[in-house]
């Protein structure tokens, strides 16, 4: 279903155990690196949180903000995934649904921290981050940065 392309880890591991079982003092070990994010896991987890966020589910919200956050952090090539697959728009679309509830204090701030390299977020993105609700909570956490 996807014309990405896949790294074989399967065939490095196998090289490298003959490599090693052959004695081969030569070859060094490489550890074999993550497997990339696919734009088909991006929308995954973009209907999900969407979901979620639509069904009010704030801990199965905070459990993928938290997942976006470690895929971010892995790599620039993942954050660009993210990115180009509309991660930035479901993530303002969470932010203002869930900015009425001051108890989401922490999520929220996690959601504006990963929209710093989710930029573009695109028009949509930003009228769902100026509508009252979104604005009035940006204004809110600001104004408790200043006070600690």
């Amino acid at each position: 279903t996807t014309l990405d392309q896949i790294p074989n880890h399967t065939i490095r591991k196998m090289i490298q155990g003959w490599c090693v079982e052959k004695g081969s003092s030569l070859i060094d070990r490489i550890p074999t690196p993550r497997v990339p994010l696919m734009p088909h896991e991006v929308n995954d987890i973009c209907r999900k949180l969407s979901s979620a966020t639509r069904r009010g589910d704030y801990v199965k919200c905070g459990e993928i903000i938290e997942r976006i956050k470690k895929l971010g952090d892995e790599s620039a090539k993942n954050r660009k995934c993210l990115n180009e697959n509309g991660v930035g728009f479901v993530l303002c679309d969470c932010f203002e649904k869930l900015s009425g509830d001051g108890k989401l204090t922490t999520m929220l701030e996690e959601i504006l921290s990963l929209l710093t390299w989710n930029i573009p977020i695109g028009s949509e993105g930003l009228t769902k981050l100026a509508s009252p609700s979104s604005f009035r909570c940006v204004a809110s956490l600001l104004k408790s940065r200043d006070n600690s």
